[in-house]
C-alpha cells in the first residue's frame, strides 16, 4: 500500500497520460506535480492502496483518440484537484469519498466526458469549474452528491433544470434535492442552490 504517500513530486516528467487513478492515500495532500501533464497520451498510471503500477498502452490510432479515466477516491487529506488542469477529454470522471476535498475548479478545462461523471463528497461546496452544458456526451450520466453547503454559481448552471431535462441527460443532482432560485446562503449571491 501507499499509506504514507504525501506528494507526487516528479510526476511532471510523464508529459502525457491517458488515465490516472489515485486511491486510498490517506496522507496525500497535493496533486500539483501533475500540472504540466496532458491527459491525452499513451500511459496509464495508478497510485492506490493495493499497488502502484505504470502500464504502457498500445500506441494505436484508436487508443490515442479515446478518452481515458480519471479516478480520485479515498484520499482523506486532499483539499483540491490543483494539478489536474491538463484533463481535457475523458470517458469517466470519478471523484468521490475524499473527505476534505472542497472544490473541483481544476477540472475547468474539460470539454468532453463521454461516459460517466461521479462527484461526491461531504466537504464539496461547489461544482464550479465544470461547463456542464458543453462537456456532457450524449450518453453521459452524472451523479452529484455535494456537501450540505453546496451551491451552483450562475455561470455553471445547465438550463433548464426541469425534471424532463434531468432524466434525458441522466443527471442525478443529489437524492431528493430540489432547485431553489432564491439567494444562496452558501455564497451570498443570487446563484440558486440545491436544497435537500
Amino acid at each position: 500500500g501507499l499509506s504514507n504517500l504525501r506528494s507526487v513530486e516528479g510526476m511532471h516528467v510523464l508529459q502525457a497520460v491517458r488515465s490516472l487513478k489515485i486511491e486510498g492515500n490517506p496522507q496525500l495532500r497535493s496533486l500539483a506535480a501533475f500540472r504540466p501533464v496532458a491527459f491525452q497520451g499513451m500511459f496509464s498510471h495508478e497510485f492506490s492502496d493495493t499497488e502502484s503500477s505504470a502500464e504502457l498502452l498500445a500506441d494505436t490510432e484508436s487508443s490515442s483518440n479515446m478518452g481515458g479515466e480519471l479516478v480520485i477516491r479515498n484520499n482523506a487529506m486532499l483539499r483540491s484537484l490543483t494539478g489536474l488542469e491538463g484533463a481535457v477529454h475523458l470517458d469517466t470522471v470519478d471523484v468521490a469519498s475524499n473527505e476534505r476535498l472542497q472544490c473541483i475548479t481544476a477540472l475547468g478545462n474539460l470539454h468532453r466526458v463521454t461516459s460517466k461523471i461521479d462527484i461526491a463528497g461531504p466537504s464539496l461546496r461547489s461544482p464550479q469549474g465544470f461547463r456542464w452544458a458543453s462537456i456532457l456526451g450524449e450518453d453521459c450520466t452524472v451523479r452529484l452528491d455535494l456537501g450540505p453547503q453546496a451551491c451552483f454559481p450562475e455561470s455553471d448552471r445547465v438550463h433548464p433544470y426541469s425534471s424532463s431535462a434531468l432524466s434525458d441527460q441522466g443527471l442525478l443532482l443529489q437524492p431528493n434535492a430540489s432547485w431553489d432560485p432564491s439567494r444562496c446562503l452558501a455564497c451570498g449571491s443570487g446563484c440558486g442552490r440545491l436544497a435537500g
